[in-house]
């Protein structure tokens, strides 16, 4: 058919179409080496030049995100070409997966993706499971996934927690999937580097378990998975049901509101989650901290007001008023540097320390093309000591809980205004089901060289819940 014609004049890491006209374009191969295995009617087994340099780790972007600067013409391929080529599901019969990044639920969530899916059935994979915190609960944070999904009216029927990487949970959900399937095309869907490739890759291992010779060729030529976002560039079908339907990689849906759309392709590392997660707490206000050397018990302490919390260059917090049991819990790369400072000199403190101590950005151009901060959202926050109120997600980096330490007696309202640049979106969402209690207090941290702790007679943050 002139479809499976067209499937194999692809790459078979990348999906690009294969030609040998531009060397700096993606789908270039040497005219000789594919003359070669186009004579050989071998073209399903060529790995373009761009891919063989992924392939080696290096980082090769091709797809314009935002304020990306791509060297070359040719090479420069748009979020809206990789998103066309997914017109027309709607239309048709299949399974889709669509996969969400664990470590950024929020920003790789695809909410709209019914308008390119319709009320096909989908099956919901959340993937670098392993990045979870230690001691997560996989079906409490199952549940969570499930109930975001139908508030965005998805036709869920399956929810799945993975990890590539470490093969857990892979095969459970390749089980699944193929008793969903019921003879049709089963089509994985993603945001750019949410795991699509690496998960296909866990797919083919598990499916070859079952069918060696069946499955061998597809398993041998198989799509690349690389840090590179956009490294998937075409829908790269492959043959390993019965029955003449197939398993289809699709290229990544960029998302210009994500953080891993604006710096550029030195900083883009530098936002990506590479070990477990844990809670960080934010630097308490110096207020607070004067009243602990002072001896002032907790039960004594005075409202925190007055203070802020910059996360990168991407987020800053201003916490307007809360009570003493308020904490700040970060989860997220843990490059990403987080001050704290009186909000009267944030402001100022960012523009003199943005791309030198507050990075990413980490250069003054980047910076620049990062923009202003802008006020996005200002909450009103009911804080309960040992238990979560919220999160906060900063599209393509993570999020920030509000919980409440110590026990009864200490909670009350809180309010805290939130700013970030123009094009980086936040999401106020029910917290995700994960530890937080243990981590790293700053208040109690300077107290104890103090060698007193006003909050000798409060349980500490890592005895808390969960």
């Amino acid at each position: 058919s002139a479809a499976s014609d067209v499937y194999k004049r692809q790459c078979y890491g990348c999906g690009a179409t294969l030609h040998d006209e531009y060397d700096d374009a993606p789908g270039y191969v040497d005219s000789a080496l594919l003359a070669t295995k186009r004579l050989h009617r071998q073209l399903d087994s060529v790995l373009c030049s761009r891919c063989r340099l992924l392939a080696q780790g290096e980082f090769v972007p091709v797809v314009r995100e935002g304020s990306t600067q791509l060297a070359g013409n040719r090479a420069v391929v748009s979020p809206q070409e990789l998103r066309d080529q997914l017109k027309g599901l709607a239309d048709r019969a299949a399974l889709i997966v669509k996969l969400v990044d664990m470590a950024d639920v929020s920003g790789s969530f695809l909410s709209r993706v019914r308008s390119l899916i319709g009320r096909n059935p989908l099956v919901l994979v959340g993937t670098k499971a392993d990045l979870l915190p230690r001691g997560t609960d996989g079906e409490l944070v199952r549940q969570w996934l499930l109930q975001l999904a139908h508030a965005h009216s998805l036709n869920v029927i399956d929810v799945h927690l993975v990890s590539s990487r470490t093969g857990d949970g892979v095969e459970t959900a390749v089980r699944a999937i193929l008793g969903h399937r019921k003879g049709r095309d089963v089509f994985v869907l993603g945001a750019a580097n949410v795991g699509k490739s690496l998960f296909v890759q866990a797919f083919l291992r598990t499916m070859a378990e079952r069918d060696p010779i069946g499955v061998g060729m597809a398993q041998r030529y198989q799509p690349l998975a690389s840090a590179t976002p956009g490294t998937t560039l075409g829908i790269i079908a492959l043959d390993v049901f019965s029955g003449g339907s197939r398993l289809h990689d699709t290229p990544g849906v960029h998302l210009h509101h994500r953080v891993s759309a604006r710096p550029p392709p030195a900083d883009i590392k530098a936002v990506a989650v590479r070990q477990q997660l844990r809670g960080v707490g934010a630097p308490v206000c110096a207020a607070l901290l004067a009243q602990l050397a002072a001896g002032v018990r907790a039960r004594d302490l005075e409202r925190q007001s007055g203070w802020s919390v910059l996360w990168g260059g991407f987020l800053r917090v201003d916490v307007v008023s809360a009570p003493p049991s308020m904490r700040l819990v970060f989860f997220g790369p843990r490059g990403v540097a987080l001050h704290g400072v009186e909000t009267e000199a944030a402001g100022a403190f960012r523009d003199a320390e943005l791309g030198r101590t507050l990075t990413p950005p980490s250069s003054a151009d980047a910076a620049r093309a990062l923009g202003e901060l802008e006020e996005k959202r200002s909450l009103a926050v009911r804080v309960v000591p040992g238990e979560r109120a919220l999160d906060v997600a900063v599209s393509g980096l993570g999020w920030f809980a509000v919980v409440g330490v110590g026990q009864s007696g200490l909670g009350g309202e809180s309010q805290i205004t939130l700013f970030s640049p123009r094009a980086v979106e936040l999401f106020v969402r029910k917290p995700m089901p994960v530890p937080w209690a243990g981590f790293h207090d700053h208040a109690r941290s300077f107290v104890a060289l103090k060698g007193t702790d006003p909050f000798d007679h409060l349980p500490a943050a890592d005895d808390g819940e969960d």
